[in-house]
């Protein structure tokens, strides 16, 4: 850590501020691209979105699947699921994609 930063940490606790821990990771420019695009599509900073796929992926155990009456309730997950998803980024129609899906790698002509 650099000497500013550890006088900048001394002056905080000094004034009784805590600061959480922090960690530095090093992308590949090609990660990093494809990551500030996300970001900037999900309409938040690579940080934010950084931290919401750590949250995701990390913090949520697959243990806190909703259920009801001892089986999956596959509409409450679903409903979380769609809650994932930030107001404003455009939604595919599910319709369409299993129609993709079926139809991968055949190259019917339908003409």
């Amino acid at each position: 850590m650099c000497q500013m930063c550890e006088e900048y940490e001394a002056e905080l606790r000094r004034l009784g501020i805590e600061m959480d821990e922090k960690v530095t990771v090093e992308f590949e420019s090609e990660t990093f691209e494809a990551l500030s695009r996300q970001a900037e599509a999900h309409g938040h900073s690579v940080v934010d979105e950084v931290r919401q796929i750590v949250q995701r992926n990390v913090v949520s155990t697959r243990t806190d699947v909703p259920r009801k009456d001892g089986r999956i309730d596959f509409v409450e997950w679903a409903r979380r699921i769609r809650d994932m998803t930030p107001p404003g980024v455009p939604q595919t129609d599910s319709v369409k994609l299993i129609r993709e899906d079926r139809d991968h790698g055949h190259s019917i002509d339908r003409r």
